[in-house]
């Protein structure tokens, strides 16, 4: 059944064969939102606070946000902020910023 299918697709002409399999355009819009270094927020799991911490080094208002979503324990929070290029925490301001996610 399924490869059936599969061939009818193939035959139709509408994909494109990659080493990877057939790749057809669904309509979706695909938009890139991680930079390499700051993920972008999101919601991790249900009633998380989230805390906005940014390098004291960059202007208040500056987009490389780290996402803290609490509770966390220590050894995480410095290990996301070193990986943010924040050494210490005492370089990092955190903040409430308001939150544009959208529950996935």
């Amino acid at each position: 059944m399924v490869r059936k299918r599969q061939d009818s697709f193939i035959q139709s002409g509408g994909g494109t064969v990659t080493p990877y399999g057939v790749v057809y355009d669904n309509g979706m819009k695909l938009e890139q939102v991680y930079d390499g270094q700051f993920f972008p927020c999101y919601y991790y799991e249900p009633r998380a606070t989230m805390v906005a911490a940014t390098p004291k080094s960059e202007p208040e208002n500056t987009e490389h946000i780290t996402w803290l979503y609490l509770p966390m324990a220590q050894e995480e929070i410095d290990r996301v902020l070193q990986r943010s290029g924040i050494a210490d925490s005492a370089d990092a301001r955190p903040g409430w910023n308001t939150v544009n996610c959208q529950m996935k």
